[in-house]
C-alpha cells in the first residue's frame, strides 16, 4: 500500500462484450496518487458509470490493463482483489434485521474463512471503521432504521473495513439531501488524508466537488482529463463540456467553505 500509483490504466478500453461488441471509451491512459480525492464528472452517457465498474473489476474491460500497484486486477483471484480495490454502488441495500456493526462486518471477508470467524485483528479493523464515519454509537441500531445519510456512512464504513488502498464509489450523493451531501463528501474529503486512501467517486454535484476534490476526472468522448479543480476551472474544459458558458464557475468553488 506504499505505491505512490496505486491505481493506473494502460490504453484501458471500456464497454459491452456480447453478441455485438459496444466500445464506449478508450484508449484511457491514466494514473491517481495515494491519499486523494478523485471526482469523475461528465455529461449524461458520456461512460461514467461503465468505467466505475470497470476499474472495480464488475465489468471486464474490452482492452488494455488496469494495474493496482503494479498488478493487474483481472489476473487477481476475488478475494484477493477484493484486498485491493473496495466498492460502494448507489444500489440500495435490504438488509433485513441486519445491524450497523453487521453490515460493516461484510467488509472484512476477503481475510476470513468460509465461516466468516473474525479474529481480533477484525474486529479491530471493524471499530475502526465504525468510529472513522463517526457511528460507533449507532452500531447496534438495525440498518433499515437509519437515516439515508448515516446509511451511506455505513456503506462507507464497510468499505474502510475491507482495507485496501483503493475505494471506489459510484454516485455517493445521489439519494441524499443538500445537507448530507456535504456531510459525506467532507468525509471521504478527510478520509482519504487520514487513512491515505485512493478515493475515486462519481457524481453530478458540481459545486461540491470543485470544493472537495483533490483532483477531477473530466470524462469526454474518447478522452479523459484529470486536472484540480483550479486548473479546470482556468482552462475553461468544464464550462464547454458541460456548456455552462453562462455560469461564473469561479464563484461556485469554496462557496460552502
Amino acid at each position: 500500500m506504499d505505491s505512490i500509483l496505486p491505481l493506473a490504466t494502460i490504453n484501458l478500453e471500456i464497454g459491452y462484450k456480447g453478441k455485438k461488441r459496444v466500445k464506449i471509451a478508450g484508449p484511457l491512459n491514466f494514473d491517481v496518487l495515494q491519499g486523494s480525492l478523485y471526482g469523475l464528472i461528465g455529461i449524461n452517457g458520456i461512460g461514467k458509470s461503465t468505467l466505475i465498474k470497470t476499474l472495480s473489476g464488475l465489468l471486464p474491460p474490452l482492452g488494455g490493463q488496469i494495474l493496482i500497484n503494479g498488478q493487474d486486477i483481472f489476473s487477481l483471484h476475488f478475494n484477493d482483489r477484493a484486498k485491493f480495490i473496495s466498492l460502494v454502488l448507489t444500489d440500495r441495500i435490504n438488509a433485513g434485521l441486519a445491524t450497523v456493526e453487521e453490515i460493516v462486518k461484510m467488509g472484512r471477508f476477503p481475510y476470513t474463512n468460509w465461516q466468516f470467524n473474525l479474529s481480533s485483528a477484525d474486529q479491530e479493523a471493524i471499530e475502526d471503521a465504525l468510529s472513522s464515519v463517526d457511528l460507533m454509537d449507532k452500531k447496534d441500531l438495525l440498518f433499515d432504521e437509519l437515516s439515508d445519510g448515516n446509511k451511506q456512512k455505513v456503506m462507507i464504513a464497510k468499505a474502510l473495513a475491507q482495507d485496501t488502498p483503493v475505494l471506489i464509489l459510484d454516485e455517493p450523493t445521489v439519494h441524499l439531501d443538500i445537507k448530507n451531501r456535504f456531510i459525506i463528501l467532507q468525509l471521504l474529503q478527510k478520509l482519504a488524508k487520514e487513512h491515505n486512501k485512493t478515493i475515486l467517486f462519481s457524481g453530478h454535484d458540481l459545486d461540491y466537488m470543485l470544493t472537495f476534490c483533490d483532483q477531477l476526472m473530466l470524462m469526454k468522448e474518447q478522452e479523459l482529463s484529470i486536472k484540480s479543480p483550479e486548473q479546470f476551472i482556468k482552462s475553461g474544459e468544464i464550462t464547454k463540456a458541460f456548456d455552462l458558458d453562462l455560469l461564473d464557475l469561479p464563484n461556485l468553488k469554496f462557496k460552502f467553505t
